[in-house]
């Protein structure tokens, strides 16, 4: 069974303090009480380099643990835009007050989730060996990846799981974009 669990990044690094207690937390019991054999997320070492490692590090005593986003290079490969490319694609600025005044940031945000959608065949392809391997994983994404709490309705890492032949269960989404509020269970 993969059991699924959205965030916001926030939450990993370490960054939104009340917040980030009640995750770990969330995750520790889960953990123990599912015997969870395998603990994967949406990090890279190229996160931890520009943002910290990820405070979900602490359970590889506990667990297997293993960390399946994009490179910036396999992005690329893939055709992945970086912010800056879609904020020239959709006429906009930005400065360090922020965006230009007609500068739509909601298209925006959208485009942007479109572009990290293109990443999830690459995590599937990663995980797939780990995920043969042990029965019983939690995956830890963002919330967004999730068709629960999708804004757009956008087709989610849940459902490629699915559709790949996986058991998969959402367990909450600590943020749910859809939602716009903390701890949906």
């Amino acid at each position: 069974m993969i059991y699924l669990i959205g965030v916001d990044h926030k939450l990993q690094d370490g960054h939104s303090q009340p917040n980030s207690d009640n995750f770990i937390q969330y995750v520790r019991i889960f953990i123990e009480s599912h015997k969870i054999e395998l603990l994967s997320e949406e990090w890279s070492t190229e996160i931890t380099n520009n943002r910290g490692e990820s405070k979900l590090r602490i359970f590889e005593n506990i667990t297997n643990y293993y960390q399946f986003d994009l490179s910036k290079s396999e992005q690329l490969e893939i055709g992945v835009k970086s912010p800056g490319e879609i904020i020239n694609e959709l006429g906009g600025s930005i400065s360090p007050l922020g965006f230009n005044a007609n500068f739509d940031q909601i298209k925006y945000e959208q485009r942007s989730r479109e572009e990290a959608r293109k990443r999830e065949p690459g995590w599937l392809k990663k995980l797939q060996p780990h995920l043969v391997d042990n029965p019983e994983v939690l995956l830890i994404c963002g919330s967004s990846h999730l068709s629960c709490c999708n804004p757009d309705g956008m087709f989610g890492f849940d459902q490629l799981l699915k559709k790949e032949g996986f058991n998969i269960e959402i367990l909450a989404c600590f943020f749910c974009k859809k939602e716009g509020k903390w701890g949906h269970e």
